[in-house]
Formats: C-alpha cells, structure tokens, sequence
C-alpha cells in the first residue's frame, strides 16, 4: 500500500458518481486533487466549497470530445499541479442501443470520449511520471463490455469495459522499465430502474465491483 498524501492526483469526470467519490477518497486521504467536468459545474463548485481552506483542490471543465480540450487541459493541470503522481481515467459516456439503431455520430461520440480521450491524457501525463520514476494510472471499467445481452454489440465499443485493454494493457515493458502501474477498477454495471426493452426488465441487476487497489 502506498501513501498518497501531498501526491497530485487527476480524476476525469468527478463532479458527480464514481468520480466524484474518487475525489473524496483522494481528498480526505491528503492528496492534492484535479478533477474535470463537463456540464455539472455547480456539483462541482459544490465540491470544491466543501473542501476551501483544508486541501488543494481544482475543478477543470472540459469536452473530452475535443481534442484541442483535452491538450489544454492537460497543459493547464500539468502546470498548475507541478506533474500528476495518479491519474484516474474515470470520464465516459453511455450509449445504449442496439448496433442497428446506433447512428455513425454516436459511435464516434462514444469512442472519442471514452477511448481516446482515455489513450490522449494518459499520454500526456505519462512522460512526467516517467521522469519521478514514480506513478499509477487507474482506469475504471465496466462489466458492460463484457455482459452479452441484446446490447453487446455497442456495449463492446464502452470504453469502461474496454479501455483497459486498449489503452493500458499493452504497455507492461514501459510499466517496468520506468516503475509505474497501472489498475483496472471494474465499476459493474447497475439498473436502478428497469428498462422495457432489456431481457431483465422485470428485475434488477446490480453486479458489484472489485475492491480498488492502488498498484
């Protein structure tokens, strides 16, 4: 187990869910924590206010559709935080629907924010770990891209279920030449009401996440 207090620690997508208790952890843990949002920015500020004066903490708005966004960001982060000791991949979107009802548009909304934005600030966050010689990368998955249902096709495009293996599973010799690791945190996937058109409508699902380690 290592210790996290006065570490800089980036969270995507923490204004609200799992981010947001992402953040809280970190923060009542010491750390020194960014974390972006997209349209929740009075969740945010909410965060932000509950933590004035006993911890650094920042919220950054960014569209991680866009490219340009997420340099700036990273830039912005890098910056204000002096390097980033952990970065939490948790910013994604869902798309639910068949892979014949899903429009090309979508598609490439989903895989933008959910994988390539995941692939882009990994990158840019990566070369500073490099030179601490020192850094964890966390990703928080879903059971999503593994459940087979009438959804698996596009289910198989949510990068919570995918983005460990695409963005960070290739990387093992990288991992150990410069002491840096990286963790899937399985999210699971949760109905909280049921859906007409899903075969467990009638019930809830709920699958529960694996317990989150830190290397």
């Amino acid at each position: 187990m290592i210790s996290i207090k006065n570490k800089n620690v980036l969270i995507t997508g923490g204004s609200r869910g799992i981010g947001k208790a992402c953040v809280e952890i970190f923060l009542n843990a010491g750390a020194n924590v960014a974390f972006t949002y997209n349209s929740a920015e009075e969740e945010a500020n909410q965060i932000i206010s509950n933590h004035r004066g006993t911890t650094i903490v920042s919220a950054y708005k960014v569209n991680f559709s866009r490219k340009d966004e997420i340099e700036k960001l990273a830039k912005k982060v890098l910056a204000d935080f002096d390097g980033i000791d952990v970065l939490v991949n948790n910013a994604g979107i869902w798309k639910e629907a068949a892979i014949d009802n899903m429009t090309f548009d979508e598609w490439n909304e989903m895989i933008n924010i959910n994988l390539t934005a995941t692939y882009m600030i990994t990158k840019l966050v990566v070369p500073g770990m490099k030179q601490k010689q020192f850094g964890r990368i966390i990703n928080i998955a879903s059971t999503a891209g593994q459940m087979p249902d009438e959804q698996a096709p596009s289910n198989a495009g949510q990068a919570p279920g995918s983005r460990s293996s695409v963005v960070c599973d290739g990387m093992p010799a990288q991992r150990a030449a410069w002491r840096w690791t990286r963790r899937a945190a399985w999210s699971g996937t949760m109905y909280m009401t049921p859906r007409p058109s899903h075969p467990l409508s009638s019930k809830w699902a709920v699958h529960r996440a694996r317990p989150l380690r830190t290397s």
